[in-house]
């Protein structure tokens, strides 16, 4: 079996409307299920398949050209027309949204666009959230409560491999 490759931020292609798997990162091969219309050919060496070449060249400048909305129809089918050539994911995205959406939404760092906050922003962040709340901080409540969970600080906090255990500890609420 093949072993998934995980595409960093810094390997990720930074085209306009590339194509973007949230699972894996590439940004490289796709796979389209579509179907072409071919002749097939009996030769002297075997069969040969053979494409018209103007109504494919017709198709896959229709697929260029209404590529964002081929992509919307594929996530809803049953049996979607795009997958990631990698781990084989259909739930794909393009790259300008998705580092569009974390702009917007204040993101402090993510997989999708690899642009984490300081160390020192992190723990600036969590102490005065966990000295606030008088140490009584656990991972429910930063999923509950804390209001950069969701865009990301779980994955800042990984990214550093700093633990809420290591940050209350530091903010003097630890067991030692």
């Amino acid at each position: 079996m093949r072993e998934i490759k995980t595409y960093q931020p810094d390997q990720r292609r930074d085209l306009e409307d590339n194509l973007y798997c949230p699972y894996c990162g590439n940004t490289h091969q796709w796979m389209i299920d579509i179907r072409l219309k071919h002749n097939l050919l009996r030769t002297e060496e075997g069969y040969a398949v053979e494409l018209d070449q103007q109504k494919t060249s017709r198709i896959l400048d229709a697929i260029s050209r209404n590529l964002s909305r081929m992509l919307d129809r594929s996530i809803e089918r049953e049996h979607p027309i795009f997958h990631c050539a990698n781990c084989g994911n259909a739930e794909l995205d393009r790259y300008g949204l998705m580092i569009e959406a974390c702009w917007n939404l204040g993101c402090p760092g993510c997989f999708n666009c690899g642009q984490y906050i300081s160390e020192d922003e992190l723990r600036e962040a969590c102490l005065e959230c966990i000295q606030s709340n008088s140490g009584m901080v656990d991972q429910d409540f930063c999923f509950s409560s804390c209001p950069h969970y969701d865009y990301g600080l779980e994955e800042v906090r990984q990214h550093y491999s700093i633990t809420l255990e290591e940050l209350i500890s530091e903010a003097g609420y630890g067991d030692g």
